[in-house]
């Protein structure tokens, strides 16, 4: 339960119910699976479809394991409070 604990965090506050950080961390689940989805889709190549799903498959646990973990650990921040910090700085 932590882990969806930590998803719904992401979209509101962590000192919510755990009914309401249910509901949210299976909207952020659905949002983050459709944008890969999307990627995919306009990305592969229509041939051996297959094997380039898997390698990037494995890229996208690379960079969710391994990249997003780095910064939060690096940082001592939680995600959220990083990409809240990112928003500020991006052109608008």
């Amino acid at each position: 339960m932590q882990a969806t604990r930590a998803a719904g965090a992401m979209l509101i506050s962590a000192d919510s119910s755990d009914a309401a950080l249910f509901w949210a961390a299976a909207l952020v689940h659905s949002i983050v699976s459709l944008f890969w989805a999307a990627v995919l889709t306009w990305t592969l190549p229509r041939k051996y479809t297959f094997w380039w799903a898997l390698v990037a498959a494995a890229g996208i646990a690379v960079l969710d394991l391994r990249v997003l973990k780095c910064m939060r650990c690096r940082s001592g921040r939680s995600l959220r409070t990083i990409w809240r910090g990112a928003r500020r700085w991006a052109p608008r």
